[in-house]
């Protein structure tokens, strides 16, 4: 074979492997940072949960104090 011809294959078989290569690797890193914009989606999810745990909890504080209050009157 001509060394143009090996030159060529050699130099397409690479570029092939150099582009599959890069998707994989990009693959990887977008499944990285997926998992971690989900632990940062589940610490906002529980912060969430615990407000509104803190919200319920100072309606029953006013609840009482208003209950209190007009039994003092």
């Amino acid at each position: 074979m001509p060394s143009e011809i090996i030159s060529m294959l050699l130099s397409g078989t690479f570029s092939l492997a150099g582009a599959g290569l890069g998707v994989i690797a990009t693959s990887k890193l977008t499944s990285y940072r997926l998992g971690e914009l989900e632990k940062k989606v589940d610490t906002l999810t529980r912060k969430v949960e615990e407000f509104s745990s803190l919200g319920q909890r100072i309606a029953l504080i006013e609840q009482r104090m208003n209950i209190y209050e007009k039994e003092r009157k």
